[in-house]
């Protein structure tokens, strides 16, 4: 007896993911951080390096750093791409 099986795979265009660009503040001040995201599926979902977590077209986060400090955005589409 033959044994049939099946799989699904998901193609997911290409997906770009870009942060603002690097800013420079006074002590006390703040800064937006925004993304920019295109391609893959959509809902996009996204991860500052700080924890913060946003769903939809954008991440936007105001921030406000003490010290010089790196923030990295993590953008995942509706397939889990990065």
């Amino acid at each position: 007896c033959p044994v049939i099986d099946s799989a699904t795979v998901y193609y997911s265009p290409q997906f770009f993911a870009t942060a603002s660009p690097a800013q420079t503040i006074c002590y006390s001040e703040s800064a937006t951080l925004s993304s920019t995201v295109s391609g893959g599926m959509t809902p996009y979902q996204y991860l500052w390096s700080d924890g913060a977590a946003f769903s939809g077209t954008n991440a936007t986060e105001l921030v406000a750093p003490l010290t010089t400090t790196s923030y990295t955005l993590y953008a995942f589409d509706a397939y889990n791409c990065l």
